[in-house]
């Protein structure tokens, strides 16, 4: 049975992160964003966000990540995470709040996911997106001229397969889609993100570190001119790219 005491706190620290989200960094609004969503609807129940929508990717992370907590545990967190920051007497719960800052505690854009292309059934690119590692290996081992020759081909959304491989965070398939002979593990995709983009923008941590250990450069910038640093929404991937960047110093 819910607590009503909880309940209230639990709005109010809902409200207090309305009116000041500016006290808060990206990482902190994406923690609050997936206890919020836990704890109102409970594990995550829509499609991961489409491959350009790295906001809603972000968003998506945040909540999938915590499936496995109860919505009561939820609950206590969030308001565990406000508490600190809230005056005692904060009871401001109707007053009108700001505009929105990027992330929403409250509501996600449901956005299915972009196809790729002209990717049959069994291809690198279905079979990556399937999470089908066995597809992935017995295609990776055959080695043939067709998959080396287009290994590194974008297809009409500007993606390539590692780009596919590091965004859905199966270290097993980026780490088979890496053996491929001649692969770019820099290659930028249409917006100019690289694969170590993707795998940090959406907190796949094992996946940077693969993509690390093999030599990927972190100092590539996208178009917008955001490195993989800027990207990186949750502690676990800043802390493996601040080690890379501080290393030998």
């Amino acid at each position: 049975m819910a607590d009503p005491d909880e309940d209230v706190l639990f709005e109010r620290a809902s409200k207090f992160l309305e009116r000041n989200r500016d006290m808060f960094s990206q990482e902190q609004l994406l923690q609050c964003y997936g206890l919020y969503k836990q704890a109102t609807f409970g594990p995550c129940n829509i499609p991961k966000p489409g491959i350009f929508d790295q906001t809603g990717r972000a968003k998506w992370c945040a909540w999938n990540k915590l499936k496995d907590l109860d919505q009561t545990s939820a609950k206590r967190d969030y308001i565990a995470l406000m508490q600190p920051h809230m005056p005692e007497d904060d009871q401001q719960l109707n007053h009108n709040t700001r505009e929105p800052g990027w992330v929403s505690v409250s509501r996600m854009q449901r956005v299915e996911e972009v196809d790729a292309p002209n990717e049959p059934a069994g291809s690198l690119v279905s079979s990556i997106k399937d999470y089908d590692e066995d597809a992935v290996r017995k295609l990776v081992e055959r080695n043939d001229v067709t998959l080396r020759s287009s290994i590194n081909r974008r297809d009409d959304n500007g993606i390539a397969p590692i780009h596919w491989a590091a965004d859905h965070g199966n270290v097993t398939i980026l780490s088979l889609v890496l053996k491929v002979p001649g692969i770019d593990i820099n290659l930028r995709d249409g917006d100019g993100q690289t694969a170590l983009h993707y795998a940090a923008s959406c907190g796949n941590a094992g996946c940077v570190r693969v993509l690390l250990q093999r030599g990927a450069d972190l100092s590539i910038q996208d178009d917008k001119c955001q490195s993989v640093t800027d990207v990186a929404v949750d502690e676990e991937t800043q802390n493996l790219l601040y080690c890379e960047l501080t290393k030998g110093y």
